[in-house]
């Protein structure tokens, strides 16, 4: 991670190079008025946001805290495989 913040330029940098970058496809239609999609693939405001109004769109806050921990929990206590008593 240090070498890639590196490369880049820093954590500043990585920000400013993800808001800007936009899809070949949205940039080369911008000023279509025919073109519909000018807004696909273009980083919302809020993307360095983990926490977000309840009512967001892409990652609500009760969906981090309630369905990723019940999700994580399952995984990480659920998915358990002894070793024991297998043959090979």
């Amino acid at each position: 991670m240090i070498m890639g913040f590196n490369k880049v330029g820093g954590y500043e940098e990585l920000q400013h190079r993800y808001m800007s970058a936009y899809p070949n496809t949205t940039l080369a239609h911008m000023n279509d008025e025919n073109y519909s999609y000018t807004d696909c693939g273009i980083p919302p405001s809020n993307s360095y946001n983990l926490i977000r109004p309840a009512d967001d769109g892409d990652l609500p806050w009760p969906g981090v805290f309630i369905g990723l921990t019940i999700s994580s929990v399952w995984y990480w206590c659920s998915d358990q495989v002894s070793g024991r008593g297998m043959s090979l």
